[in-house]
Parts: structure tokens; sequence; C-alpha cells
């Protein structure tokens, strides 16, 4: 016969203000971010004022900033909610899912501001 007995080694789950906490934080990083990456596809480094056809920046921006910041601010924040209420509050998957969310965030803005605009040869 077997006897259910209470799992004491396991960790505490995250509370709703730390989760809510989190997600907020999340969404002014998400919000910075964006507006780097918009401001890293409309105005590009010098020697040109905005991205020529065909180039890096240009097909790269194409894609990632379609002259909506709200867009790049409002995904990020939508998964990590999504990816808190799947996980049920356990603290590693949240913090894990949130990590994951920002790092992706962070890399956005990095490859907008890095990629070049001027044309590969």
């Amino acid at each position: 016969m077997w006897v259910r007995t209470k799992n004491t080694t396991a960790l505490p789950r995250l509370s709703v203000p730390v989760s809510v906490a989190l997600v907020a934080a999340l969404a002014g990083l998400s919000l910075v971010c964006a507006l780097g990456t918009h401001e890293a596809c409309v105005n590009p480094p010098p020697p040109v004022s905005q991205p020529s056809p065909g180039t890096p920046l240009a097909e790269y921006c194409s894609q990632a900033d379609t002259a909506h910041p709200w867009a790049l601010t409002l995904l990020p924040v939508a998964l990590a909610v999504l990816g808190i209420a799947v996980a049920g509050r356990r603290r590693r998957w949240t913090l894990a899912i949130c990590g994951i969310v920002a790092s992706a965030v962070v890399t956005n803005v990095i490859l907008a501001s890095q990629l070049t605009s001027r044309t590969t040869v």
C-alpha cells in the first residue's frame, strides 16, 4: 500500500505580485529595445541616411521593424504572460521563460544596431 507524503523539497511558487513585477520589467525592457530597434532602422549610422535596398540592414529592418514599435513591445510581453500561465508560477520555469524572452529582445536590438547599411561585395 502506498502512502502519499508531502513533498518538502519543492521550491515555493512565485507570488502573483512578483510575477506581475517580472512582466512589468520585461515590458519596460521590451519598450526600450523596440525603440532602439526602430531608431537603428530609421536612422542608420553614417555615411547613409536610409538603408539601401538589398543591404543586410534593410532586409532585417523590413522584417523586424515594420514602423510599429508597439508590436515589438507587446509580443514579448504576451509570450511571457502565456509562458507564466502555462508554467503555473513555478519559480525556475518562470525565470527561464522571462530570461529567454529578455535575451531575444536584447538580441533583436543588437542585431539591428550592428548590421551594416552598405552593400556587401
